[in-house]
């Protein structure tokens, strides 16, 4: 599912739909490489810069690395010295919340107001690029 969304969103980005992206795509340490490489096709087709901000989990130990478990917590502290370069919103994984918290119960908008910058969740890494609209 994830490279079929990555594959869909290097299509828009090649049909030139995807305008001017700017942020912080947060995930989990397994998806990093993968995720960094949709980064890589935004730059190269210049529709925006993005950065990868992949996150150790801390919260559950090292050796869970998958972004659905990311804890707000450790969102907090391995992005606050970043946030002011991203230059845009931090998206994270929809999948990490559930009512509204992750799962170390630090809700978004707690996220939202230490890191002093929107935090939008995605379902998917490539839904950051937009489908092409209606004429």
């Amino acid at each position: 599912l994830l490279l079929q969304n990555l594959a869909r969103a290097t299509r828009r980005l090649a049909a030139g739909t995807a305008g001017d992206l700017k942020g912080g795509l947060v995930t989990g340490l397994m998806c990093a490489p993968i995720v960094d490489s949709l980064v890589k096709r935004v730059d190269a087709a210049g529709a925006g810069a993005m950065d990868v901000v992949p996150i150790e989990n801390r919260f559950l130990g090292a050796s869970v690395t998958t972004a659905g478990l990311i804890a707000g917590r450790d969102i907090i502290e391995q992005t606050k010295s970043r946030t002011p370069s991203l230059r845009g919103p931090l998206y994270v994984p929809e999948r990490s919340l559930r009512d509204g918290s992750f799962i170390d119960d630090v809700t978004l908008r707690e996220v939202e107001e230490e890191l002093k910058a929107p935090v939008i969740p995605l379902d998917l890494p490539g839904d950051i690029v937009p489908p092409k609209p209606d004429a």
